[in-house]
């Protein structure tokens, strides 16, 4: 076999590129960081400022419940789907460094809203739940963005995993 068809002009190898359902899964962990990252923000707050604090979390918790409820879309995505999240093609040396982690949730979230307004538009029957789910993706966007100067550098509970597994198959 030759060994270009396995190689991308990055030089990674295309089967260590991430898939939709990996993105989501990342964008999973990168929501339960910013969840842990605005709760420890909401300790020093006080009054009306903390019941913002509140929401902004709420609204964090809420994505999660949303991803999970379209975990199956990325688990079988359809064409539309694996191009838009194609670019960047993200590798899993990627997900090592935070602040590619948090781009690739930022591109990934606001993909599903986007999605979500369409298929509101496509099925009316469920517009008013597809809407207020999308409002929820938009404002963790926006909690995202301010929590973006806290993804800095490399991704260490990701790292370990890694040479756990590695460790533990003798690698």
């Amino acid at each position: 076999m030759n060994n270009k068809k396995l190689v991308s002009k990055d030089g990674a190898y295309i089967q260590d590129h991430l898939e939709p359902i990996d993105k989501l899964m990342v964008t999973q962990s990168t929501v339960q960081i910013t969840i842990d990252i605005v709760a420890e923000y909401a300790k020093k707050q006080t009054g009306n400022h903390l019941k913002s604090i509140e929401m902004e979390r709420d609204a964090l918790w809420k994505t999660l419940v949303i991803l999970n409820k379209y975990e199956g879309y990325f688990e079988n995505p359809d064409n539309k789907t694996i191009k838009a999240l194609s670019k960047p093609k993200e590798n899993w040396l990627d997900v090592a460094e935070r602040p590619k982690c948090h781009r690739m949730s930022t591109l990934l979230i606001e993909y599903l809203s986007n999605q979500m307004n369409e298929w509101s538009n496509e099925f009316p029957e469920r517009s008013e739940s597809l809407q207020s789910d999308a409002k929820v993706l938009w404002k963790a966007l926006l909690v995202l963005n301010k929590a973006k100067r806290n993804f800095k550098g490399l991704n260490d509970k990701y790292i370990k995993s890694l040479t756990d597994k590695a460790a533990a198959q003798g690698l």
